[in-house]
């Protein structure tokens, strides 16, 4: 398309029938380039989201994860008690693996449970 310009405020196209005001063009440059903003604002909140709903996604599985590792251990346990029946020793023997395992688990949480920077305000 050629643009010819015939006044100065106003620009037409080559046949000389369809004009447009300067100022019409300013205007139409402004609403283009708030809609290039908002996509550009929306795209970033859409990437956020993402990032948002992948670290959640990973927190379910994990808590699943330790979920279905309880279940495991306490049907395990169930299994034991049941094979100890009244002995003596079978039930010591349980007893001292319990306390072992209980003591690696308190490790294991105290180590990868995050300090707290200040201590909770009383009621």
């Amino acid at each position: 398309m050629t643009i010819k310009i015939i006044h100065k405020h106003y620009l037409y196209d080559a046949d000389g029938k369809t004009a447009i005001s300067v100022d019409g063009l300013v205007q139409l440059e402004k609403k283009i380039d708030k809609l290039l903003s908002l996509a550009f604002i929306n795209n970033k909140n859409q990437s956020e989201m993402k990032a948002d709903l992948s670290s959640i996604t990973q927190e379910v599985t994990e808590s699943t994860d330790a979920q279905q590792s309880a279940v495991i251990l306490l049907k395990g346990l169930k299994q034991k008690l049941d094979e100890a029946g009244v002995d003596q020793t079978k039930l010591k023997e349980l007893s001292d693996s319990l306390s072992a395992s209980t003591d690696e688990l308190a490790a294991a949480i105290v180590a990868n449970t995050p300090a707290e920077d200040a201590a909770p305000d009383e009621l």
